[in-house]
């Protein structure tokens, strides 16, 4: 997410992100539209996942070259993304089999899928078309992953006129065969996830003058600013996450208790406990009914917060 010709400009990855977290979306808005800066700190084991994830997306592009006999384009890094996307474009004009690292633009999205592997599907522009494939260590695909996948699968629909039917992730096991799934079954989805980022983002929506499949609502500037930095998973891999928790441990955050679940720090909230210590004061045994779980685990959470406290 970046501010480019006075434009924002949206990746993949923002909208996977937004599915991560709601209050990560509107940190790194305040970061591109230069109202706070990006924190300079990483988890510390981020690099060593990021170099593995290098090495795998390496092998596999071998793997095509070796195993199947497909000959490989790949482009640089970094570069101007007018040129990259141009590149791109000028690769898939003239048919070229394996394309790593290729740029893809709209509007404002832009995108790098792993690779854009040729099929002999025809579009209306060739006569084959292309499908997105990305590369990940994970074993288990996440939703985030096959949110970017249809991105990318998105922006190859404009480029070559023709919606890809498949989109593949790659993972270290299986020998390279890929995961398959079928874009238009996480198509409406993914419209759904990306409508919220570009309603948060006060975005336009539309990859193209196309139809009306990328038209969205618009809010006001600063919409959805009231998010609050609630642990998610992402955490673990997050760069803004010192400073997250940082806040929850100003606030006395209820996720602080050891052992809480959501559903019971929303039950608290509406019972008017918000914070830690309020909790390890809450009278037990209680007397109204929760309306997620039983009375007894929410004694013992106020156990754990009344020992914590101590």
């Amino acid at each position: 997410m970046k501010i480019l010709k006075g434009q924002l400009r949206l990746a993949a990855t923002d909208v996977s992100n937004h599915l991560a977290c709601r209050h990560l979306t509107q940190l790194e808005l305040a970061v591109a539209r230069g109202r706070r800066c990006a924190p300079n700190w990483a988890v510390p084991d981020l690099k060593v996942i990021k170099e593995l994830g290098r090495r795998h997306e390496v092998a596999y592009l071998k793997h095509l070259e070796e195993a199947r006999g497909l000959k490989v384009v790949r482009l640089p890094e970094h570069g101007s993304e007018d040129a990259l996307v141009e590149w791109t474009l000028r690769l898939m004009e003239a048919g070229a089999e394996v394309i790593a690292q290729g740029a893809l633009k709209d509007g404002e999205w832009f995108g790098r899928p792993d690779v854009l592997l040729r099929v002999e599907r025809p579009s209306e522009k060739w006569k084959w078309s292309y499908e997105v494939q990305d590369t990940k260590l994970a074993r288990e695909t996440k939703a985030g992953t096959i949110l970017q996948l249809s991105v990318y699968s998105e922006l190859l629909e404009r480029a070559q006129k023709l919606a890809p039917e498949c989109m593949w992730v790659v993972t270290p096991s299986g020998g390279f065969t890929g995961e398959r799934y079928r874009v238009a079954e996480y198509a409406a989805y993914f419209r759904y996830v990306r409508r919220e980022l570009l309603n948060v983002t006060n975005g336009s929506g539309s990859l193209s003058a196309q139809g009306n499949l990328f038209e969205v609502a618009r809010r006001q500037d600063g919409a959805g600013a009231d998010t609050y930095p609630e642990p998610v998973e992402h955490c673990n891999v997050c760069r803004w996450f010192k400073e997250c928790e940082a806040q929850r441990r100003a606030d006395d955050h209820l996720s602080l208790v050891a052992g809480i679940r959501t559903q019971q720090r929303e039950q608290l909230k509406e019972w008017k406990v918000e914070t830690m210590a309020r909790l390890a004061e809450m009278p037990v045994p209680l007397r109204q009914k929760p309306r997620y779980g039983s009375r007894e685990g929410y004694e013992r959470v106020r156990e754990q917060a009344r020992m914590q406290v101590a």
